[in-house]
């Protein structure tokens, strides 16, 4: 098998994915916790392009860990599923570009089940820029702000920064 058929079946079997950064906003304050108790630093994940969802999407216990409380509810639904109501919390997401990062105030949701990612990238970060996806050739290219931002490669195996499975 050729390394492009290679990189493009990974790429459908794994999806689009880049890594990104969730922090607190900086005007948050720690409502309920000492900000010894939060996780001082930002949470480094490996995220899924997603089309699909409307918003990004974390990992259940991400905002805890960051001692972010929700901010709202937002009601989420699926192809497979009725809208239910999910708390919805604001905080910065990052993602380093070629050129210098991109820092942006996100709106995100905890779900459980996101598989072998830490997060999915939705439309309200996918607004904000272009987003390429080639299967045939087994590339993804995306653009935010300006600034180009490296997916990872599809051969790559997930085993780090977050707690995802492989």
């Amino acid at each position: 098998m050729t390394g492009i058929a290679l990189r493009a079946l990974r790429l459908q079997d794994l999806g689009p994915r880049v890594r990104v950064r969730f922090s607190r906003h900086p005007e948050q304050g720690y409502p309920g916790l000492s900000p010894v108790e939060a996780t001082t630093g930002p949470l480094e994940l490996v995220a899924m392009v997603d089309t699909g969802s409307s918003l990004t999407v974390l990992q259940p216990g991400s905002f805890q860990r960051l001692g972010i409380v929700p901010s709202e509810e937002t009601w989420i639904g699926s192809p497979a599923a009725q809208r239910q109501p999910h708390p919805s919390y604001v905080g910065t997401l990052t993602l380093a570009g070629t050129t210098g990062e991109v820092s942006m105030v996100a709106r995100a949701v905890e779900i459980p089940g996101l598989g072998h990612v830490d997060a999915l990238l939705g439309r309200d970060v996918l607004t904000r820029g272009r987003f390429l996806y080639d299967g045939r050739e087994g590339a993804c290219a995306m653009v935010l702000g300006g600034t180009e931002i490296p997916m990872m490669d599809p051969l790559e195996d997930r085993t780090e920064p977050g707690r995802g499975g492989g």
